[in-house]
């Protein structure tokens, strides 16, 4: 016999009144795109590509988000809480007035600690629409003078064999935070060769 597989925070999109049945913008998932239609943000290459291959409208950075508002917008939780508040500061510009923000993740992530922030942020009190399976899906209106806030992501300053100079990191990226030990070795190697006028770095 055949075992079910644990809900995911993901499966709470589908409990009822949660989603509107209106195109959606959804940010790293796109289980609401498959129900509502819309278009899906997916900076990860391997949700991007089993997006498209189940032929959902996806794209890979928000520079190719086309087409008007939208009046309902769903952003997964992430690990990184830069790239969660990017999502959600992102999101939020590209709603009407009056659209819905949904906040989805687990509460192993932090979910409760999340809905609370932006809580506070937005000044407004959340609508939870689901909490179940340890996760929920909170929800808020485009209202007022409040959004977001954004997140600042200071430069890192690095020095090799005395050369000083600073690397900036996007959210949500693996070792944002630091230089991780893989790129040093390749910055320390890079002053043995003629001055590059330019860098290819696949797969970094």
């Amino acid at each position: 016999m055949a075992q079910r597989s644990r809900p995911t925070a993901s499966d709470l999109l589908s409990d009822p009144g949660v989603l509107d049945h209106v195109p959606t913008l959804e940010v790293f998932g796109f289980a609401a795109v498959t129900t509502t239609g819309g278009a899906s943000v997916l900076p990860l290459r391997t949700d991007w590509l089993q997006a498209r291959a189940g032929r959902i409208e996806a794209v890979s950075g928000w520079a190719e988000v086309s087409g008007d508002r939208f009046t309902q917008a769903v952003v997964h939780l992430q690990k990184g809480r830069a790239a969660t508040w990017q999502g959600l500061s992102e999101a939020w510009r590209r709603l009407e007035p009056g659209g819905r923000l949904l906040l989805v993740g687990a509460n192993e992530l932090g979910v409760k600690s999340a809905v609370k922030r932006l809580s506070g942020e937005l000044d407004q009190p959340p609508q939870i629409l689901a909490n179940r399976a340890r996760a929920r899906v909170a929800c808020w209106l485009r209202e007022g003078a409040f959004a977001p806030e954004w997140p600042v992501i200071p430069p890192l300053e690095v020095v090799t064999d005395g050369d000083r100079f600073e690397l900036s990191s996007a959210a949500g990226v693996f070792s944002a935070d630091g230089v991780d030990p893989g790129t040093l070795v390749l910055l320390g190697r890079l002053g043995e060769l003629d001055p590059p006028t330019s860098i290819f770095d696949p797969g970094c």
